[in-house]
This record gives structure tokens, C-alpha cells and sequence, in this order.
């Protein structure tokens, strides 16, 4: 490390210094202090700290605090020449211009690890080289520094979340989560960009977790009642609620679905009730939520990939979902939702409500463009098309030239016409 530059970052000529910083290197951050500025004006709009004394508004409180320090207290703040980082103590500028915009690293004589503080550099060592952990008196929870356990434990067990978005519900104890929520969720600013695919992220360590579990496969979480795995914590504790144990918290406002994951029943509120579908299929009408379910619709409808196989009879899905019902209704008798009309029962709550509102209620809303045959059930429709009006039979015998639209017509036509009835 040039000694010079520490000594004079420190205790030298702190103005002169500054001077030869800023000459040094505003040409090389001229482009982040751009990219700087433009989140800084996308960020205009979402001020909500408000001067008592005068117009100035804040989207952070601690810019707040410093404008009525120096405008109105008279206090000064130590600025950094290069970037809006500004500080009361001349020492701790002098770090950030050192790490940041100087490149002064202090290394690990183990390691190549390099940092521009020498408070992390300590961390460092004692964390991965000496196994030093402090730990969580509550839980047991390990962290390699101090400051990590406090923020566990005002998180985790005390619950204390006081970085709130104005936009919506979303609380954390980082404020570094809230600006990455901002950014991602409100702002749409996604930086970290995956180099295999078009996935993109907020945060690193969101895009480092995306390449483990997606294109490495490495997902280290995993669920001690099934076969379920995942790269997040968070995930794993959401799945054993929601399917192990049947916690679900997070009601819909407007109907009773009801989930663990918060995700989902944004999703379901967006599709559901304000039927918003953004993925489109480029090769017929279906929408969806979500990117995972487009991908499923185009393998197993458009491409006929069904890699999900029922292991009691030859049934074969693209959907997990769709193969767990079969599962339930076919082999296990489960049909969960019933008529309160007849003894119909189905394993969808849709169908039961499509079941209702077309028998007994003769509700049936879908019509046929061609001829006069209506139904309550969408499927039916574009069975009743391919059939009728496209003389589509996809469903064929393998054992002679009979071809049909329905599956269990073509069941019943190779147990009555191709199986030979043992005589007892």
C-alpha cells in the first residue's frame, strides 16, 4: 500500500489532497455519476420527508437530518469531491475516497481477499480463516460479525422493521433491502444482469443464488418430508408451512384463496382479479402470470414435452400441479370440492363453480361462433370445435383405425372392442 497516500489521507494536506482526487479521477466516475443521477431522479418523485422550515423533500431521512443540519444548524459536512458522499468527520471521508475512488486495498496475506477498510479486513480473518462466530443467544444463530446478530435479532426475534416503503406494505431492517425493493419493484432498475439468460436482478447475491440453483442446479436447502429443494431459506420455510403443515397466512381481499407465500397471492391478485397476464405464447391466445407457467403451456401443448409421469398408471403432464390432482382424483378418490345440489365432486373449485353455474344454474356462458352449441366449461368448447366443426380426433387407437376426441370415449372403445373377457 502506498504509505503517502494513507499518511496524507489521514493526517497530510487534507485540501490539496482533495484537489488531486478530484483532478485524478471525476473523469473516470464521470459515467457512474451519471447512472447516479438517473436513479437520483427516478427517486424524485418518491420523497416523502418533508423540511418543517422549507420546500426541501428527501427520499431518505438521513438526507433530511443533513440538510437541516448545515441549512438550518450551520453544522458543516466533510463532501467527497467525486461522488454525493458526505460525512461530519474528515476520517471517515478520507476511507470512502481511499476505497472507493483510489483503489486502496488492504489484502489478506492468506487469501486474495482485498477491502478498502481495515475493519473489514479484521472481519475477514477472523470469520473465515479462524472460525471466530458470534453467535445468537436466542437460536443459536452464527454471523461472523457483531453488527449481524443485532440485525438478526431485531429482525427475527423482536420484529422490528423500521425501513418502510411509502409505495406499499414491504418492511425490512436493511436499508439496503428497501433501496434494492425501490429499485427492482417500483423502479424497475435491475442492474445485475445474468450472462446465460435474461434474468436480472437488484442485488449480487440475488443473481449469484439465480445461476447456483437455475443453471448450476445447486440447491442446498432441502425439505426433510418430500423431495423439494430450493436456494433460499425463505422458500424452504414457505413450502414446509404451505404444503407440510397448512399454514397459510396471506389471504386474497376479494376471495378466500389463501397461501404462504406472499408471491403468490400477489400473482393470484394480479391474474385472478385485475387479469393481468403478461407472458404471452406467440404460437396461440394463452397468457399467463407467470414466465414458469408459459414455458410449461409451450413444452406440453405446443411442443408435447410432459416430463412429469405418474408412477401408477402411463399418465404423463408438464404440469407438477396438474400431475398431483391426477394423483389425488384418479388413484386416491380425493375430490375435496362438492356439490351442495347432486353428489358431484371434483378436485378444482373452478370446476365446481363451472359444474353450478351450468346445471343448475344453466348458466353457459360459452357459445360456439358457428353453430348453436353453448357451454359453461371452456374446454368443452374447444372440444366441441376441434370435433365438430375441425374434424380434429387426436385421441387414436394403436390397435386399429378408430380415432376420437375424447380420451375416455377411447378407453371405452379398446375395453369393448380389443380386451378379451376372460370367461370364469
Amino acid at each position: 500500500m502506498d504509505q503517502s497516500l494513507d499518511s496524507g489521507g489521514v493526517n497530510g494536506d487534507r485540501s490539496s489532497a482533495g484537489h488531486c482526487v478530484k483532478s485524478e479521477v471525476i473523469d473516470e466516475y464521470k459515467l457512474d455519476t451519471q447512472e447516479d443521477q438517473r436513479v437520483k431522479d427516478a427517486y424524485s418523485g418518491l420523497a416523502q420527508y418533508q423540511c418543517d422550515e422549507c420546500n426541501f423533500k428527501s427520499v431518505k431521512k438521513t438526507d433530511l437530518l443533513k440538510h437541516v443540519n448545515v441549512t438550518h444548524k450551520g453544522m458543516t459536512y466533510q463532501k467527497c469531491h467525486v461522488c454525493d458522499y458526505s460525512t461530519r468527520h474528515s476520517s471517515t471521508l478520507w476511507k470512502h475516497i481511499n476505497a472507493l475512488h483510489l483503489g486502496i486495498k488492504y489484502k489478506c496475506d492468506t487469501c486474495e481477499f482485498r477491502t478498502g477498510y481495515k475493519s473489514a479486513l479484521k472481519n475477514h480473518v477472523d470469520s473465515i480463516h479462524f472460525g471466530i462466530r458470534h453467535e445468537c443467544d436466542i437460536c443459536g444463530y452464527k454471523a461472523p460479525h457483531k453488527r449481524a446478530i443485532k440485525v438478526h435479532i431485531t429482525n427475527v426475534h423482536l420484529r422490528v422493521k423500521n425501513n418502510e416503503c411509502t409505495l406499499c406494505d414491504f418492511k425490512t431492517c436493511h436499508k439496503s433491502a428497501l433501496k434494492s425493493h425501490i429499485n427492482s419493484v417500483h423502479l424497475g432498475i435491475k442492474d445485475n444482469k445474468c450472462h446465460i439468460c435474461d434474468y436480472s436482478a437488484s442485488r449480487k447475491t440475488l443473481l449469484k443464488k439465480h445461476i447456483e440453483g437455475v443453471h448450476l442446479g445447486t440447491k442446498n436447502n432441502k425439505c426433510h418430508l418430500c423431495d423439494f429443494s430450493t436456494i433460499y431459506k425463505s422458500a424452504l420455510k414457505e413450502h414446509i408451512n404451505g404444503v407440510h403443515l397448512a399454514i397459510k397466512d396471506n389471504e386474497c381481499p376479494m376471495c378466500d384463496y389463501r397461501t404462504s407465500q406472499k408471491p403468490a397471492l400477489r400473482m393470484h391478485i394480479n391474474s385472478v382479479h385485475r387479469g393481468i397476464k403478461n407472458h404471452k405464447c406467440h404460437m396461440c391466445d394463452y397468457s399467463a402470470c407467470q414466465k414458469s407457467s408459459l414455458a410449461e403451456h409451450i413444452n406440453g401443448v405446443h411442443l408435447g414435452i410432459k416430463n412429469n409421469k405418474c408412477h401408477l398408471c402411463d399418465y404423463t403432464t408438464s404440469h407438477k400441479d396438474a400431475l398431483k390432482r391426477h394423483i389425488d382424483v384418479i388413484h386416491l378418490g380425493i375430490r375435496k370440492h362438492k356439490c351442495p345440489v347432486c353428489n358431484y365432486s371434483t378436485s378444482l373449485k373452478d370446476r365446481l363453480e363451472q359444474h353450478i353455474n351450468g346445471s343448475h344454474l344453466g348458466e353457459k356462458k360459452y357459445k360456439c361462433g358457428t353453430c348453436d352449441f353453448t357451454t359453461s366449461h371452456k374446454n368443452n368448447m374447444k372440444k366441441h370445435i376441434d370435433c365438430v366443426h375441425l374434424k380434429l380426433r387426436t385421441q387414436k387407437c394403436d390397435l386399429c383405425d378408430y380415432s376420437t376426441t375424447h380420451r375416455n370415449r377411447l378407453e371405452k372403445h379398446i375395453d369393448a372392442n380389443h380386451l378379451v373377457k376372460e370367461k370364469l
